[in-house]
């Protein structure tokens, strides 16, 4: 009973939850999967910011060195 509370409670908000009231049930290795499949996107798009910012700040630089 503590422990079916404490999943309902403390589980429901999280994305990656399996517990989610109207998730499906998924085996661990699919879980694991769709959160490392979504860890890699969150990656990429992440290293597709700072190379954005980076830019960005060189094109600063380069316009007070003017």
């Amino acid at each position: 009973m503590a422990l079916e509370f404490w999943k309902e409670h403390f589980m429901a908000w999280s994305e990656f939850s399996r517990y989610q009231p109207n998730a499906q049930l998924v085996s661990s290795d699919e879980h694991k999967d769709e959160i490392m499949k979504n860890v890699l996107e969150e990656n990429l798009m992440m290293k597709k910011r700072i190379k954005q910012l980076e830019e960005e700040l060189h094109k600063v630089q380069n316009g007070l060195n003017k």
